[in-house]
C-alpha cells in the first residue's frame, strides 16, 4: 500500500518521520538508560513492582 502511494506520489510521511532529530533524542536516551555500566540506578512504576505478600 506504501509503495503504491509512493509510485502515484500521494505518499505523506507521518508526522513523527519530520522531525528526526526528536526521535534520534528519545533513541538514545532509552540506549543510555539500559547501558549495564550505569552508575544511577532506575526505578519501575509500583504497578510493575512484585507483590510484598509473597510469590502469589
Amino acid at each position: 500500500m506504501i509503495i503504491e502511494q509512493a509510485k502515484k506520489g500521494r505518499y505523506r510521511k507521518p508526522y513523527s518521520a519530520k522531525i528526526g532529530m526528536l526521535v534520534n533524542f528519545f533513541g538514545k536516551v532509552i540506549l543510555k538508560s539500559i547501558n549495564p555500566n550505569r552508575k544511577k540506578k532506575s526505578r519501575t512504576f509500583k504497578i510493575w513492582e512484585p507483590n510484598k505478600t509473597g510469590v502469589f
